[in-house]
């Protein structure tokens, strides 16, 4: 999984079987170190950056099913 785009991860993370949790699980560790980075310039605390960034990740794993893709 970790060749695939972000777009095919996303697909199958969208199903959130095994496989899709897997594949939101690479989308994870492949942005993961950008958005930490982002979230800290904006809050200026790391701890709260990662408080943000695991609900961030919590929320965009269930709302997967209702992404378009499209925007």
């Amino acid at each position: 999984m970790r060749e695939m785009a972000d777009e095919e991860l996303v697909l199958h993370a969208q199903r959130q079987d095994l496989e899709g949790k897997e594949a939101f699980r690479v989308l994870i560790e492949r942005h993961e170190g950008m958005l930490m980075r982002v979230l800290v310039n904006l809050v200026h605390n790391r701890s709260d950056a990662e408080e943000l960034l695991q609900n961030a990740m919590t929320r965009a794993f269930f709302a997967l099913p209702k992404f378009r893709g499209d925007a």
